[in-house]
């Protein structure tokens, strides 16, 4: 059980004094706390154990690069691959190797993966007639190869776990799968487009597919499992058990005031929080091993690995 702070009014502490001193009864009334002043007890305390939790979590963490660091954020046992305000692409092969820029003067997106000997990272680019290309380039000789044959919204992880291509359809938005001459629907028939950013499973069982806020669960042969909740998934676990994201929030729809860890169980409707902080914007979580993963923390300035249970 966690600790707790008791406020005891000032007045009220005199009487509990007094009375321990004395072996004598006192006639005078006792001083009971009014519904307010009750609500702010609560309420300092609820404060007190939020800073508590916030404070255990940036103290547990380790800050692995220093920066602003934005999505996407990339771990492949000890290397990272994450992109800068710039939209300039890292590589880092280990903590003790410094970073060296992988792609410069390109946006690669949202959507980059490795392959699956660890040696390409695949990415997407605009042409100069404004198509999107996909791409990949050798992390040791720095080669770049067009990859042809592939929709433009391809989800570029699937690559890297199996033959079948699950993408986004251009023009209606339908989420959709491509193996050799075949295709078939995998976004439900029931909504119309809008299907945003897919997560292929590494175990190649689900995906879960943005729709406006909610994230969707499907099976790879297009079966409609769940709604998992809102917030933004990132990441599959290692055993395609569940999915890590970060869920933020904004009091005037502009600036981002606050941004936590979630954790979006395929069993519940509902987010778990990883983290609960105060002075932190997480965002962009991606696993390290099962049970580490690194964010970045646009307020901090810097990624970060915090171990999960």
């Amino acid at each position: 059980m966690k600790n707790k702070r008791i406020i005891i009014p000032l007045a009220l502490l005199t009487i509990i004094t007094g009375s321990c001193a004395s072996d004598s009864h006192t006639d005078e009334p006792q001083i009971e706390k009014t519904p307010i002043e009750t609500e702010k007890t609560v309420a300092s305390l609820e404060q007190d154990n939020r800073l508590l939790e916030s404070k255990k979590v940036l103290e547990k963490r380790t800050q692995i690069v220093e920066g602003l660091c934005t999505a996407p954020i990339l771990c492949k046992g000890q290397a990272v691959l994450y992109t800068d305000d710039k939209g300039k692409l890292y590589y880092q092969k280990d903590k003790n190797t410094a970073a060296e820029v992988l792609l410069e003067k390109r946006s690669v997106g949202n959507n980059i993966a490795w392959s699956r000997d660890g040696n390409l990272v695949y990415f997407k680019e605009k042409t100069p007639d404004y198509k999107i290309a996909i791409k990949s380039i050798n992390i040791n000789t720095k080669e770049i190869k067009t990859i042809e044959g592939y929709p433009p919204l391809t989800d570029l992880e699937s690559l890297t776990i199996s033959d079948t291509i699950y993408y986004i359809d251009s023009k209606t938005l339908a989420v959709k799968a491509k193996y050799d001459n075949k295709e078939w629907n995998i976004s439900d028939k029931n909504k119309s487009g809008n299907y945003y950013n897919i997560l292929t499973s590494p175990n190649n069982k689900y995906l879960a597919i943005h729709f406006n806020t909610d994230v969707l669960l499907f099976s790879t042969n297009g079966e409609f499992i769940s709604n998992l909740g809102t917030g933004i998934a990132t990441d599959w676990s290692p055993d395609s058990d569940y999915l890590i994201g970060f869920l933020d929030h904004s009091t005037d729809g502009h600036s981002i005031n606050n941004s936590e860890i979630i954790k979006f169980d395929l069993t519940k409707a509902t987010p778990e929080p990883i983290t609960s902080t105060t002075n932190a914007l997480e965002m962009w979580p991606t696993f390290k091993t099962k049970n580490i993963i690194v964010y970045a923390d646009k307020l901090n300035k810097g990624l970060f690995s915090l171990e999960i249970k």
